[in-house]
């Protein structure tokens, strides 16, 4: 059995695609706004899986690419490949809370939010017809009880919103005190359904309902939050990036939505850009453009001009100009140079990669994304980005696998008294990868002291069943690589039935204190289906 789990503990290339810039946004809308008001602890309870039940297995939307024969990878340089030696530092005391029991739906995505008096976990599951949709718990963050649900989003939604589609990202916007919980609906497949909670307690049942049509399919939506709207990014007919007017929502009246959509990379048959969503009580600057990243292994996307020595980040920015659309601008915003990683993991499209014990079926490895959360945070003197993805650690050779999927977790940082007008740098970037053991679909955040805590999923063929753990780096210790021993959060006790595995986990910080980790995955449990 799956079941989520939280944890509480602590300048341009020559690589790039043809167009880096784009001018003049898509003008969406505007989408009004329907009240909902409803008394979530009365909502049937979503369908009750039992093993022998029929499971949902969604398959993985992949679309036309350019065909691409990558260049074979290098070894990784910045490989951390044995434990931490020495004091283990201890982030503090953990607690280890089981969320919500598998739900019959694969893959889980897997997602939670943290506010001041409560924690939010949502999952794909079924409604109790039998269909898809978002289920949320809403809990008590003193003890952990489930104060509302588990209940199906699409409760609060009418018309297509009224029978939703899974995919489900919940958001704390402690800036106004407000929850967001969103999916996209099944009847129409270009609705994104977003409902803004009208006060700071979810819980209270009064909620604006908003439904945004997009002209595509928004497969695998990630939001955030910024200081002029919530973004969206998706993987449709090409890369999308949604603008929703933040301060409409709010008051609930009728909000304008600008797009923008970027070209694929080669090669790739997956493509999305991960959203900057804030850490932490400082906005940035005012007019500060929000930022949007992707990683490029030349070797795998460009091979004819490929650097063997490094690869890169793509830093793109939303430059947002509500009242003249054509005067807003989408672009890359810088390159970043990074060490030599591999995105070559059974192939480039090939879903089946991880392996498992006690069977030959493998897990998808999700190697075509920066991994949600892509974590901004604002200090007195810097700002800095924290992000993941999964690399093969030695593809040198042989395919992966045997070869190790590990996590390759970075930190830019971005100088001086007026932020936006001075280039991002790489401050410190390794590849988490202390044993034979694959290691992937992570999420990672650093804390109001500096302190950044990663957890990942881990698995193997030698009797390491699906499961969950976790490290990280103190504030204090020295630059490019983990200071915290690896701790196991769970371990697995039986196998995935299917390939699909994820598609996302969920690392949060606490807004009360800023030094609290919030983390909710997914691992394997007894009895198997």
């Amino acid at each position: 059995m799956i079941r989520t789990f939280v944890i509480s503990a602590l300048a341009f290339c020559a690589n790039a695609p043809a167009a880096d810039r784009y001018r003049g946004a898509e003008v969406l809308g505007p989408f009004a706004a329907e009240s909902v008001s409803v008394d979530s602890s009365q909502f049937a309870s979503p369908g009750s899986w039992q093993p022998g039940d029929p499971i949902l297995n969604a398959p993985r939307l992949r679309r036309g690419s350019t065909l691409v024969d990558p260049l074979p990878g290098t070894i990784d340089t910045v490989a951390q490949r044995n434990q931490p030696t020495g004091t283990d530092s201890g982030f503090g005391n953990v607690t280890a809370i089981d969320g919500q029991a598998f739900t019959g739906f694969i893959p889980p995505d897997s997602d939670g939010a943290i506010g001041p008096s409560h924690y939010i976990q949502i999952v794909n599951g079924q409604d109790s017809g039998g269909g898809i949709s978002s289920v949320v718990a809403i809990y008590d963050k003193q003890d952990m009880s489930i104060i509302n649900g588990p209940f199906v989003l699409e409760e609060l939604g009418s018309g297509a919103c009224a029978s939703g589609a899974g995919d489900g990202i919940a958001l704390y916007d402690q800036f106004a005190d407000r929850w967001i919980l969103t999916e996209f609906s099944t009847s129409d497949l270009r609705r994104l359904c977003i409902y803004v909670s009208q006060t700071n307690d979810p819980t209270a049942g009064s909620w604006f309902a908003y439904q945004v049509s997009a002209p595509f399919f928004p497969d695998y939506p990630k939001y955030s939050i910024w200081r002029n709207a919530y973004f969206v990014t998706t993987n449709e007919q090409a890369p999308a990036v949604y603008a929703l007017q933040r301060d409409a929502m709010l008051q609930g009246a009728p909000a304008s939505v600008q797009r923008f959509a970027i070209d694929d990379l080669p090669g790739f048959n997956f493509n999305t850009l991960t959203p900057a969503d804030i850490d932490g009580a400082r906005l940035p600057d005012a007019g500060s453009p929000a930022l949007f990243m992707r990683h490029v292994d030349d070797e795998a996307h460009f091979p004819d001009s490929a650097d063997p020595s490094q690869d890169w980040l793509q830093l793109w920015q939303f430059n947002l100009a509500w009242l003249s659309p054509q005067d807003s601008s989408f672009f890359l915003n810088q390159t970043l140079p990074i060490a030599e990683f591999s995105s070559d993991l059974c192939g480039l499209t090939a879903t089946s990669c991880i392996p498992q014990t006690g069977t030959s079926g493998q897990l998808d490895v999700l190697r075509e994304v920066i991994m949600w959360r892509l974590s901004y945070r604002r200090f007195s003197n810097y700002d800095v980005l924290v992000g993941n993805m999964v690399t093969n650690v030695d593809p040198v050779g042989t395919p992966a696998p045997p070869n190790p999927a590990g996590v390759r977790w970075f930190e830019l940082r971005q100088y001086g008294p007026i932020r936006g007008l001075n280039d991002w740098v790489v401050h410190q970037q390794g590849t988490w990868a202390p044993d034979d053991s694959h290691r992937w679909m992570a999420s990672i955040a650093m804390d109001g002291t500096g302190n950044i805590a990663l957890a990942y999923n881990v698995s193997d063929q030698f009797g390491t069943f699906p499961g969950l753990r976790y490290s990280g780096q103190a504030f204090d210790a020295p630059s490019g690589a983990l200071s915290e021993p690896e701790h196991v959060i769970v371990d697995g006790t039986a196998a995935n039935a299917g390939f699909r595995y994820g598609d996302y986990a969920s690392m949060r910080i606490d807004p009360t204190d800023d030094c609290t980790f919030w983390f909710t995955g997914e691992y394997n449990q007894n009895p198997m289906w």
